[in-house]
């Protein structure tokens, strides 16, 4: 229905990828700088993306939006880990399920997905060994 309306193809404006390549840059500089403080403490930084109901819902490849490239670089810069959810929850077999049709927040399934990709991460990378606690 989104394609018949014409709507994926003005994807940038559904997932407010309007912003500036000196907005871009700060962005960069910012998530760079948190982590190499967390780094600082000890703490490996871990960067989670996600989007919005209109590319997890779209029947085929959808092209990346520009927030994850700048994601992707600021993890790339501060070696921080990147998870993204994207493809995971394009393939999870409940992903209709995921947002509200209407708000397109997440739903109780939604929020159960990304705490459980989140969850693995965290557990497949080993992040809580060592920590102190």
């Amino acid at each position: 229905a989104m394609m018949k309306a014409g709507l994926l193809s003005h994807m940038d404006q559904l997932l407010g990828e309007y912003f500036s390549a000196k907005d871009s840059r700060i962005t960069v500089e910012a998530l760079s700088e948190i982590a190499r403080i967390a780094g600082e403490s000890g703490a490996k930084s871990l960067f989670l993306y996600t989007t919005a109901q209109a590319q997890i819902i779209a029947d085929g490849e959808v092209t990346q939006p520009r927030s994850f490239h700048v994601l992707q670089e600021a993890s790339k810069r501060s070696d921080a880990l990147l998870i993204n959810t994207v493809p995971l929850l394009q393939a999870h077999p409940e992903r209709m399920q995921l947002y509200y049709p209407l708000d397109g927040h997440w739903t109780a399934t939604g929020h159960r997905v990304i705490s459980g990709i989140l969850t693995d991460t965290i557990i497949k990378e080993e992040l809580l060994i060592n920590t102190g606690i």
